[in-house]
């Protein structure tokens, strides 16, 4: 059986209830949705691109963000700048590898969620 094969976002529109996914982009939602929603962010402070002397999102923003989002029934996309030859900055590639230690590819690390607490922090994976 083939899952999904794709999800639509919507922004500050109105749809069909469950036609879509709300998307907030780079902010989060006041509180526990019941319906999954999504926010993306950057790594990057300044673009979604790749842009010399780029500033860096801390890795424990990151987590942090991460686990309150996740504890109100949300999903964060996260976007990293690439150059044009498609590798990942050498600033991109650090904060990522730390935000991945904090996890290690389970909820350890991942406190710190506004709401939900340790009912969100069991549902929270790191994916990459």
């Amino acid at each position: 059986m083939r899952g999904p094969v794709g999800i639509i976002n919507y922004k500050y529109a109105y749809t069909e209830k469950g036609a879509g996914v709300l998307d907030i982009e780079r902010g989060q939602a006041p509180g526990i949705l019941s319906t999954t929603w999504q926010t993306d962010t950057s790594v990057g402070n300044k673009s979604w691109g790749y842009i010399e002397n780029e500033t860096y999102q801390t890795p424990a923003f990151i987590v942090q963000q991460l686990a309150d989002v996740v504890s109100k029934n949300g999903n964060l996309l996260l976007n990293i700048g690439l150059r044009a030859d498609g590798t990942i900055p050498k600033g991109v590639q650090t904060v990522l590898r730390d935000v991945g230690s904090r996890g290690n590819g389970s909820t350890a690390g991942c406190g710190g969620g506004s709401s939900g607490g340790a009912e969100a922090r069991d549902r929270l994976s790191l994916r990459y």
